[in-house]
């Protein structure tokens, strides 16, 4: 299993817009998650090695600003050895590439998951904006 394959397990989805949280409905779940994964299996995807390693408090500082998803899960689970309760990511429009950030034991500390994308994220940053959070 691929951590491209989490993201539609997940029990709850959270956008974070400049700090202020809002849940998704189960639609809006929905288009997130077809929308990842229709980025995420592109042609030229695939997961790497991150060499990025999470922060929990300048994690949380930096939730404050930009665009995020949090997927929230009801049990642990576990991926290249390395256990997680959420994963979040940062939406940044021109960016390929993105780490998925781990949480674990309540939080965001340790290494990173890492996917490399052949498109930038734009459609899946134009899709959040539709829905006014």
């Amino acid at each position: 299993m691929e951590i491209k394959d989490f993201f539609a397990q997940a029990t709850e989805i959270y956008c974070l817009v400049e700090g202020k949280e809002t849940k998704c409905n189960t639609w809006q779940c929905k288009e997130i998650v077809n929308c990842l994964e229709q980025l995420l299996t592109a042609d030229g995807s695939y997961e790497m090695p991150a060499f990025g390693v999470s922060m929990h408090k300048l994690t949380i500082e930096q939730m404050k600003q930009g665009v995020w998803l949090r997927f929230v899960y009801e049990k642990e689970h576990m991926h290249n050895n390395m256990p997680f309760t959420e994963l979040l990511i940062k939406v940044e429009p021109l960016y390929a590439g993105f780490n998925i950030i781990r949480k674990y034991n309540g939080e965001y500390t340790g290494r990173c998951f890492y996917y490399q994308t052949p498109c930038t994220m734009q459609s899946l940053w134009e899709l959040l904006k539709t829905f006014s959070f």
